[in-house]
């Protein structure tokens, strides 16, 4: 199961898990209860404060949008065991940058994020929060498998594509901008990769021998703690 070759790419070291259910929830739906949201609180390896950054530390920045769902965690009773995901299916729009990809308009990917739903639960984490199927974004991802992606520096690698065509970061954690046209953003991605490139080529050389050890360097959470909100 692809899953079991994730645990070292993805969450690092899990240190502490608590969960604890909150009363009063609300009622809404047929059933007359909401899903329970269990938020998992991270602690990231790193977060990007700038594109060139991002950009050296990603194999490829697309656009595209969330069409539906290969594969997830369907057991979220407490106590959870191993770490609850969701591979989401993102087809590409348009390949902004990835000097070595294969990726192209109308390829669909497999996108491996933390978090699921299923049974009337949603487990999430909290600054990174489940993308939701039409979903349009501009994503900054590491191949760690064939055809398989996740997103680097988890939210500062993931912005947002408004219905008007408006790029943002999902948060405040990683790069600062106002919401920026998608061609102007486009632009800024790609002047940044010539900004950076001389510093990407030193560091892929520094990096080689370590990264069998260093795969959780790009972004992925180190400590996670389960709450129910």
């Amino acid at each position: 199961m692809p899953r079991n070759k994730l645990s070292h790419h993805l969450i690092a070291l899990v240190l502490g898990v608590t969960v604890a259910s909150i009363a009063g929830c609300g009622s809404s739906g047929a059933s007359g209860q909401r899903p329970a949201i269990v938020q998992i609180d991270v602690s990231w390896v790193r977060l990007f404060q700038n594109l060139g950054d991002l950009k050296s530390n990603s194999d490829v920045a697309v656009e595209g949008s969330i069409v539906g769902i290969s594969d997830h965690t369907s057991n979220l009773t407490p106590p959870l065991v191993g770490t609850p995901f969701t591979d989401f299916q993102f087809q590409v729009s348009v390949v902004i940058y990835g000097p070595k990809s294969r990726l192209g308009t109308g390829v669909t990917i497999l996108l491996h994020q933390t978090g699921a739903s299923s049974g009337g639960q949603i487990v999430e984490v909290s600054d990174d929060p489940l993308f939701t199927i039409g979903e349009k974004a501009v994503l900054f991802l590491h191949e760690y498998s064939p055809g398989r992606y996740f997103v680097v520096g988890g939210p500062s690698g993931r912005f947002n594509v408004s219905a008007t065509g408006l790029v943002l970061p999902i948060n405040d954690e990683g790069i600062t901008m106002r919401p920026t046209p998608e061609s102007d953003f486009i632009a800024s991605v790609k002047a940044a990769w010539a900004k950076s490139r001389h510093k990407l080529d030193v560091a892929r050389i520094r990096a080689r021998p370590q990264r069998s050890i260093n795969c959780c360097r790009r972004g992925q959470p180190s400590v996670a703690s389960f709450v129910v909100r």
